[in-house]
């Protein structure tokens, strides 16, 4: 579930940034949906398998990490606007992030021997 959610976002945004006007008003609507029901499944992955001493660290971390992701990625995004375009700039950013997820999705799966459904 976690693999397909993950990457109906990034599809989404990649399309986005494909696309022009009314269309993309669509894709962002697919993206923040998937994006929504993407956290709380993070979130109970993280409640499952961390300890309960350390869970509330965890999630915080977690949360910590995601904002400086962004915001690496808003500066990256923000940076290639201005010297090419917006389009190939979402297109960029999206496709910068699907590596990381296809990275992430990777390592989650050869070192991980509880994996959701």
């Amino acid at each position: 579930m976690l693999p397909v959610i993950a990457g109906i976002v990034l599809l989404s945004f990649m399309a986005l940034g494909l696309t022009s006007s009314w269309i993309g008003i669509g894709w962002i609507f697919v993206g923040r949906s998937m994006w929504g029901a993407l956290r709380p499944v993070v979130s109970d992955i993280i409640n499952e398998l961390a300890p309960a001493n350390d869970r509330a660290t965890t999630l915080s971390v977690q949360s910590f990490l995601g904002r400086l992701l962004f915001m690496g990625m808003i500066l990256t995004a923000g940076r290639l606007t201005e010297s090419i375009s917006l389009q190939a700039s979402i297109l960029a950013v999206g496709a910068i992030g699907g590596v990381g997820v296809a990275l992430s999705l990777v390592y989650l799966y050869r070192n991980w021997p509880q994996r959701p459904a």
